[in-house]
Formats: structure tokens, C-alpha cells, sequence
């Protein structure tokens, strides 16, 4: 067995399944979980298969074959839909747990890389070493107090007045949102949301007050990662239609142009950047996506 925190369900005693099992359904009971039936039906099986000493069958294939019921043609290397939705599970994940996880006697976790639940037992911290972080904390802030005493009294002169961003948000749906992309005069946001039920991944505009919200792609498929034309009046995106390729669309809304087809990517998210003027539209390989991107050309069609 284990002795980390971080434990296989199988190994756990019986009084651990029953605590996964209650952590399973206050999560799926959140607001978080309770307005995406398909991001709590995956966790459900993820969770209740592992617990039932199957963990390492969970592969993309059993996942879409029975939890998507995509059926014996589903094909992982054309269909992303497990490893989009396990990507959105992380990130629903970490939303809920953000200002619970001091309350929780068990916390569920996706990896990264894997579809195999982990489960993290929390422990209270030993009233000794708290009192000792405690008093370690006290002694370094006073230590960091006088020091900006001492040196604020030698070095008035050469101080200068600093003026902080203050981020405000725009989005306040629960669904993914993500890619976000600002057009050159930056009065527009574009970026792909699977609001309002997390059914489907389109792209969708605003303003950056976060109003004027309009839906731009309704395709069944996957729409990602858009960017504006330098002259704002279209926007180009990623899509996983027909085979995948790079799309374009006007602000306003209207009909889609495909611009360059083909580029699919079985593992990683993929970027059109548009070049100045709009003559060279590229194709760029992003991994992860809530990584800094790393980016490796993979398909470069030339428009005049």
C-alpha cells in the first residue's frame, strides 16, 4: 500500500469507499457539477469504476464506448470528445475545490496525463506544527517589517510610485471558457465557451465589459482557439469539422469560409494566428492549453 496522501481506490479500506462515495455525490451536487450532465456522468464512472478495482482500464476508448456512448466506431485519433471533457473536468475540478478544500475530508482528482481518479485524504495539521508555522510566519514578517522600516528611511529619494493592474472579470457563467482573444483596437473579446449547458464548444464575442455577448459558431463540432483579422472585421478559429482545419467568420456573425483544411491533432489544442497584413494564416501546435504555450508549426496556407 501507498503511504502517501494520494492513494489507488482498490487499497483503500471499506471506510474510505464510503467517504469517496459521500465526496462523490456533494461534488456532483454542487453548483459547479449540477448544470453539466455530461461532466457528472463521467465523473460517476471514472470514480465508480475505480473503486471497483478497474482503474487501469480506464483508457479513452472504454471511457467514450461507455460513458459517451460513441459506439464500436468511436475512434479517439478523430473523436476528442474524452480528452476535451477531461480537460474540462480538471478545470471544474479545481473551481469547486478552490474554496472548499480545508472543509473536505477527501478531495477527487483527474491527473494530468491520465484518466484514473486520485483521491487525497485531508488531514488536520498537528496543533504543535501549526503553532510552530505560526509563530515562523510571525517572525519573518517582522523581519521583512523592520527591513522595509530601515530602508525606506535611507532610500526615500529613490522610490517611485508603481501603478498596479486591476483585472476585472467578464464572464460569469459556469460552463468552460477559455482562448481568449483581443482585436487590435481592443474593444472586442472573442473566445470559445461551451455555455449555456456544456454541450458544445463554439466561439462567442463580447465586448471587454463583458456585454454585447452573441454567439458566433453552432456547429456540432468543436470550435476553438479564435483570433481577430488585423482589421477586426473577422475573426479566424480552429475546428474539429470534417476532418479539422482553420475557419473564418465575420464579427458580426454570418457565414463560415474554410480557410485552410486538414492539421487535426489527436493530443493537443490548435491556434490560428493571423500575420500582418492578413497574407500568411499558420496553423500553431499548442501544449497544454493551461500551460504557456509552446508553439511548433504544423500547417502554413498562403492568402492574398
Amino acid at each position: 500500500m501507498q503511504s502517501g496522501p494520494n492513494r489507488r481506490a482498490e487499497e483503500w479500506p471499506a471506510l474510505s469507499r464510503q467517504l469517496v462515495l459521500e465526496e462523490l455525490d456533494r461534488v456532483l451536487a454542487s453548483k459547479e457539477f449540477s448544470r453539466s450532465p455530461q461532466l457528472s456522468h463521467f465523473l460517476r464512472f471514472v470514480v465508480e469504476e475505480t473503486l471497483d478495482g478497474r482503474g487501469e482500464s480506464l483508457k479513452e476508448y472504454v471511457i467514450g464506448l461507455r460513458a459517451y456512448n460513441r459506439g464500436d466506431a468511436f475512434d479517439p485519433r478523430t473523436d476528442p470528445i474524452v480528452r476535451v471533457q477531461a480537460n474540462k473536468l480538471r478545470m471544474r475540478l479545481k473551481a469547486y475545490y478552490a474554496g472548499r478544500s480545508a472543509t473536505t475530508p477527501v478531495q477527487i482528482e483527474i491527473p494530468k496525463g491520465a484518466y484514473v481518479p486520485a483521491f487525497r485524504e485531508h488531514r488536520a495539521p498537528h496543533p504543535g506544527r501549526r503553532n510552530r508555522l505560526r509563530l515562523n510566519v510571525l517572525a519573518a514578517l517582522a523581519t521583512v517589517l523592520v527591513a522595509a522600516v530601515l530602508l525606506s528611511g535611507r532610500f526615500v529619494p529613490l522610490r517611485r510610485s508603481v501603478k498596479a493592474s486591476i483585472p476585472w472579470r467578464l464572464t460569469f457563467d459556469t460552463g468552460w471558457n477559455s482562448h481568449p482573444a483581443v482585436s487590435r483596437d481592443g474593444s472586442l473579446l472573442a473566445f470559445a465557451s461551451d455555455r449555456p449547458d456544456g454541450g458544445n464548444i463554439d466561439i462567442w464575442v463580447c465586448d471587454l465589459r463583458g456585454e454585447m455577448l452573441r454567439r458566433l459558431t453552432t456547429h456540432p463540432a468543436i470550435d476553438q482557439t479564435p483570433d481577430f483579422s488585423p482589421d477586426g472585421r473577422r475573426i479566424v478559429f480552429r475546428s474539429f469539422r470534417s476532418g479539422g482545419g482553420i475557419y473564418s467568420i465575420p464579427v458580426a456573425g454570418g457565414p463560415e469560409t474554410l480557410i485552410a483544411a486538414g492539421g487535426f491533432s489527436q493530443a493537443d489544442s490548435l491556434r490560428p494566428i493571423v500575420s500582418r497584413p492578413l497574407t500568411v494564416l499558420a496553423s500553431l501546435q499548442v501544449r497544454p492549453i493551461d500551460k504557456w504555450p509552446q508553439a511548433i508549426s504544423l500547417a502554413i496556407s498562403l492568402r492574398h
